[in-house]
Parts: structure tokens; C-alpha cells; sequence
């Protein structure tokens, strides 16, 4: 036997079953376990560690989760995010991420029309095998993660997403 359920209004549905809040607290539990200091959640198959910081180079886990919280999209995507080995970012290597970080610094300083800066980009240091993400670079990380960062063949445009 099969029963079905029809939902005239998702908001109210997701509200009932508290499943915005679900998401947000998955989505937190992210970041958390890439802050853990005994056992992080990493990146790639070099085991980068990723870095929360502010502008002036301090911890601060808190504004990115409220960047995060404050973004449907961003919530799903760090909300699924699991490390998985079949994660495309957990399948290359930390010259690949710096590859692509570089290839994005280069897209904004060639291309005025550019939907993102060189402020939303985040930084890597190879020899620490860290990255260092801000709270205006979380979109650009969560691209990375789901690996939707575009780019064009024909016009040479990249498109990140959470910049649309």
C-alpha cells in the first residue's frame, strides 16, 4: 500500500518539521568538524586543513556560520558536504586547488565584468597544507566543495554559483 502526502505549502511543511533548522545545524556540524582541532574534516588527498579567519588573521567561526546560515544555498552545500573520498575535491591534489585558486585570482584581474573580487577568493599555503577562508570567501569554497565552478569555453567567463 502506498500513501501519498500532498504539500500546498512547503513553508509552513518545512517549519512543521523543522527541517530549515535541520539543515543549518548539519550545515554547522561542517564547519565544526573542519575547526576540530584532534580529528578535521580535510581537503584533498593531501589532507589540507581548512583555516576560518577574519581580515586581520584571527579565528572566527562564528561569522562564517552566520554567512552560511544566512544562505539557503550555502546551507545545503555545506550541509551535505561529507568528505567523502568520491568528493571531486577530495580526489585531487593541492597543486590542482592551488591551479584553481590561481586560474580564479586570474579570471578577476583580466575580466572587469567578473561577479566575485580577488576579496572572495581564498588563499592557500602549500607548505602547510592549510587553506584559509574568510567570510567572504565561504561561497567560493562551497563551489569548490560541490566543484560548480564554471567555466565557459567560449567567452573564457567563470561562473561561481552563489555570485548569480
Amino acid at each position: 500500500m502506498v500513501e501519498t502526502v500532498k504539500v500546498y505549502d512547503g513553508l509552513t511543511f518545512s517549519e512543521l518539521f523543522c527541517l530549515e533548522e535541520m539543515r543549518k545545524q548539519y550545515a554547522e556540524n561542517t564547519i565544526d568538524r573542519f575547526n576540530d582541532t584532534d580529528n578535521p574534516l580535510t581537503l584533498t588527498r593531501d589532507k589540507v586543513k581548512v583555516k576560518f579567519m577574519t581580515d586581520t588573521n584571527e579565528l572566527d567561526i562564528e561569522k562564517v556560520k552566520n554567512r552560511i546560515c544566512n544562505d539557503d544555498k550555502l546551507v545545503t552545500t555545506f550541509a551535505r558536504f561529507k568528505g567523502t573520498k568520491s568528493s571531486t575535491i577530495q580526489k585531487i591534489g593541492i597543486d590542482k586547488l592551488e591551479q584553481a585558486l590561481d586560474r580564479l585570482k586570474a579570471y578577476v584581474e583580466s575580466d572587469a565584468t567578473a561577479k566575485f573580487s580577488i576579496i572572495n577568493i581564498p588563499s592557500i599555503d602549500k607548505e602547510k597544507l592549510e587553506i584559509f577562508v574568510t567570510e567572504d570567501q565561504v561561497p567560493i569554497l562551497a563551489a569548490l566543495l560541490e566543484n560548480k565552478v564554471i567555466e565557459r569555453i567560449l567567452d573564457k567567463s567563470i561562473r561561481v554559483p552563489y555570485f548569480e
